[in-house]
């Protein structure tokens, strides 16, 4: 409704399905008739009806919107998604639709990361739409017809496929143990509902972090591996400028300074990011670490002066052998950037 709103009388908004939804984890008895909408299996290939019913609208159609990803029961509480590829034969819809028609704009609709190979190499823009409320459809239309500009940047990265993951890598996913189930489900959520717990004789399930500190794009960064798009990454309709920095170093936080412009022809707001890199460390850290970061918003042709401080604090580490927080004096190479892998400026400093 939000985008037939936008677009106004004047243009039409045709709907077609496309593909199956698949529900995920049932509760209650099963339906008593089979749906034509629900698919039986997740990885259940496009259904050929529903496929030729969107690629003839396709081809009547100036601009085609095409909505991939998950929904609630496939991203759930108490049961990891098996893996991140986008269910019911969601690329193939995409690849006949952009044959069909090419000005195809796909708009993912997920709480996580998806595999987005196939799909990108059809798609002529693609928009992370997330989970949004009620007016999410209008939010979305402000974004498509560039009433404003996007400017949300990811919290996470989007891996090229699952694989690349810390967690699949260190063997850590899936778990192979039979015995080990949801450490939520299998301890606290019955307890949390006011349910005796299930508190059974078999092993107490475990979650194993060996990775360490090597979390989301520390993993990628240090281990230099290839991501889909990057932690922080995010365009918007307009460019920035970075301006170089200058940097302060006291006892009690590091302070660096610059001045952004906004060089496009519509306000956006951007949001700028510091990275902290150790030189010549004698304690393992990871590649970079964000350190700060802030939302800047900017009318067209505008230049602000940004100040992000890292207090000394946040620059600490646990060291094991002393029990205690630690700073180590070193040098610091300070990067600022749009995204962890899309850095703009560089200076040193010393802790």
């Amino acid at each position: 409704m939000g985008i037939q709103r936008r677009a106004g009388k004047d243009v039409e908004v045709i709907y077609a399905p496309g593909y199956k939804n698949f529900p995920g984890r049932r509760w209650g008895p099963a339906p008593a008739e089979v749906d034509p909408l629900v698919a039986a299996a997740i990885d259940e290939p496009a259904d050929p009806a529903l496929l030729a019913e969107a690629v003839a609208a396709a081809k009547e159609a100036d601009i085609v919107l095409f909505f991939a990803g998950t929904n609630k029961s496939i991203e759930t509480e108490g049961s990891d998604r098996r893996d991140i590829k986008l269910p019911t034969g969601q690329e193939e819809v995409a690849a006949a639709l952009a044959e069909a028609n090419p000005n195809l704009v796909t708009v993912i609709i997920s709480g996580g990361p998806c595999d987005l190979q196939e799909v990108v190499k059809s798609s002529k823009a693609m928009v992370q739409g997330w989970w949004n409320g009620i007016e999410g459809g209008t939010a979305l239309a402000e974004v498509l017809f560039g009433d404003i500009a996007p400017s949300g940047k990811l919290p996470f990265t989007f891996p090229v496929k699952l694989e690349d993951s810390p967690a699949y890598a260190m063997g850590n996913f899936p778990n192979t143990d039979p015995t080990a189930g949801d450490l939520f489900t299998e301890r606290y959520r019955q307890e949390m509902a006011g349910q005796p717990g299930n508190r059974g004789p078999r092993p107490s399930p475990e979650s194993k972090y060996t990775e360490g500190y090597l979390v989301g794009y520390r993993w990628f960064d240090t281990k230099n591996v290839p991501v889909m798009y990057a932690f922080g990454h995010g365009l918007s309709y307009v460019n920035f400028e970075y301006g170089p920095m200058k940097v302060s170093s006291g006892k009690k936080a590091v302070k660096v300074t610059f001045d952004l412009t906004n060089t496009g022809s519509m306000p956006a707001d951007e949001v700028v990011q510091l990275y902290v890199r150790r030189i010549g460390s004698k304690t393992e850290w990871p590649s970079k670490e964000l350190k700060a970061f802030g939302r800047v918003s900017l009318d067209a042709g505008e230049t602000k002066t940004v100040t992000l401080e890292i207090p000394t604090d946040n620059l600490r580490y646990w060291n094991v052998e002393t029990n205690s927080w630690t700073l180590e004096h070193s040098n610091l190479e300070l990067l600022l950037g749009s995204a962890s892998n899309d850095i703009r400026q560089k200076a040193d400093t010393k802790i």
